[in-house]
């Protein structure tokens, strides 16, 4: 999961919901379990099932940064906020609003925070950013094939698969 999890941040930014999603799934299968521990006020049993919990939301977390860093090629990882030039002014207000934290290194690539950063640039302005694949940030249309190998990673590979039996049967009739 925590795999799969990585993999879906590195393809789609809108896949962060996933991360509380997790949680009520969490809450809904063990909500009432851990109500009973309470009602009963067994506090030891229930800061065993919290550090269990503890442990696993780490493992999660680590294993999903490693996976999104991998796919960024860890390109800029531990760069602090503060080193961070984000166009939109959203960003750039929470850039300024972080203060003290602005300094600590974020575990993630510059550009895994730089593409949401872009798209609220573009809702801003209407205007178009750069795109990133194969370790380089270009203007899709400077990118020969860009939407080819973009389609490649984004679509499901079932569907590409049932597209490609598809045309193999167009072609055969």
């Amino acid at each position: 999961s925590a795999v799969l999890m990585g993999i879906c941040q590195i393809v789609k930014y809108s896949s962060l919901s996933l991360y509380p999603i997790f949680l009520v799934i969490l809450v809904f299968n063990y909500g009432t379990r851990l109500s009973m521990i309470i009602r009963a006020g067994e506090w030891k049993i229930l800061g065993n099932h919290f550090l269990v919990f503890a442990k696993y939301a780490v493992f999660f977390s680590l294993i999903s940064l490693l996976i999104i860093n991998i796919g960024f090629l860890f390109h800029g990882t531990f760069t602090p906020l503060s080193e961070y030039r984000f166009r939109s002014i959203s960003w750039q207000n929470i850039q300024s609003r972080a203060g003290v934290l602005g300094q600590i290194p974020i575990p993630l690539p510059t550009l895994y925070l730089e593409g949401p950063d872009d798209r609220k640039w573009e809702e801003e302005t209407g205007e178009h950013a750069n795109n990133y694949l194969f370790g380089e940030t270009r203007n899709p249309g400077y990118f020969i094939g860009y939407f080819f190998w973009a389609w490649l990673y984004k679509v499901p590979l079932a569907l590409q698969l049932i597209l490609l039996l598809s045309l193999i049967a167009y072609l055969k009739k």
